[in-house]
């Protein structure tokens, strides 16, 4: 975990929190866009970009949180009534590599937009208008 947000690969935008609402942002590169743990009442109105998560058979390097690779994660055992509304991808399937602001192009058919809970995610393809957990 703290080797992913000293290099700045995602932000942790949440964390204990009682109440969280992002409207409209977006990102780029391959690893998580936004991760949440153990919050309520957080609500994401709003991302796009050109992230394009790693595929979700891919281990990240040593020190790095082994979790399946997705755009957003919703972690630990206490959240309560999080909701992702509208968010989608601006899907890339190939190009450029993972050095690059951008990240490298991965098939969506290989990736997964949502971790949550103990490692479920939403399904590979699967990218909801509207997401509410639980």
């Amino acid at each position: 975990r703290e080797r992913e947000r000293e290099i700045g690969h995602h932000f942790r935008v949440c964390h204990l929190s009682p109440l969280c609402g992002f409207q409209g942002f977006k990102s780029e590169g391959n690893y998580a866009v936004g991760w949440w743990e153990n919050v309520r009442n957080v609500t994401v109105y709003g991302y796009g970009g050109n992230a394009c998560a790693f595929e979700n058979t891919t281990l990240y390097p040593p020190g790095y949180a082994q979790f399946t690779p997705s755009w957003f994660r919703v972690t630990g055992d206490r959240n309560e009534n999080v909701r992702f509304i509208n968010t989608q991808d601006y899907v890339r399937v190939s190009g450029g590599n993972e050095s690059d602001f951008a990240g490298r192009g991965v098939n969506p058919a290989k990736n997964n937009f949502l971790l949550f809970g103990a490692n479920k995610t939403t399904a590979v393809l699967d990218r909801p208008v509207y997401f509410s957990w639980p």
